[in-house]
């Protein structure tokens, strides 16, 4: 971990030797709404347009949401801080992860990349298609990719904002003290519930 003047200093640091995965590994964070909100709005019409009732969509809508703050926790926990630790820091998501936490106001990395969303997205739908069906997968995928794009929000804001909402300086609290000093408790961004549930929360 760098000390917070190091930091302030070199957040503009330069992960990637290769030029264009450099360039890959950038996001403006608006990128992710230009692009996931259009499919949030078409997925969830046509669950209803392939006969979904519009109350039993938004259920639907609502536990999908709920399932992508699980998924968003086991996938930080696990994937990006224990399992790409075990590959070595060669790999994509060890490096993107190390350098967001080393250098965590580097506006370009705070949120998801494409490079790694446009596939998730891709493998979710699939696999919300191929187990619940077109009908309730359509309508799933939207309220996950919902969930998603309000992890990169609440991400950037607390990274970048100081808005007074008290549930937003609690989620603030929490995340940043993930980073400067619990960086293997304080997992959830989005809610809190799930460190509380797991007992990682600090």
């Amino acid at each position: 971990m760098l000390k917070k003047k190091e930091i302030e200093e070199n957040h503009k640091m330069r992960i990637f030797d290769n030029d264009t995965l450099e360039f890959l590994s950038k996001c403006h964070y608006s990128i992710p709404f230009i692009l996931f909100i259009p499919v949030v709005i078409l997925f969830f019409s046509k669950s209803i347009m392939l006969g979904l009732s519009f109350t039993m969509s938004i259920i639907i809508f609502i536990i999908a949401f709920l399932a992508w703050t699980l998924f968003e926790y086991f996938a930080h926990a696990n994937l990006l801080h224990t399992f790409s630790r075990r590959l070595g820091m060669n790999n994509f998501l060890q490096k993107s992860h190390t350098r967001h936490h080393d250098f965590p106001h580097d506006d370009t990395r705070v949120v998801l990349s494409p490079l790694v969303s446009i596939p998730g997205a891709f493998l979710f739908y699939f696999i919300f298609i191929s187990t619940m069906g077109k009908v309730y997968g359509c309508c799933f995928f939207s309220g996950f990719v919902s969930g998603y794009l309000i992890y990169d929000l609440v991400h950037y804001n607390v990274h970048h904002k100081n808005f007074k909402w008290r549930w937003f300086q609690v989620l603030k609290r929490h995340h940043l003290m993930h980073h400067f000093k619990y960086p293997e408790k304080n997992f959830g961004l989005s809610t809190t519930i799930w460190d509380k549930l797991f007992k990682t929360v600090k």
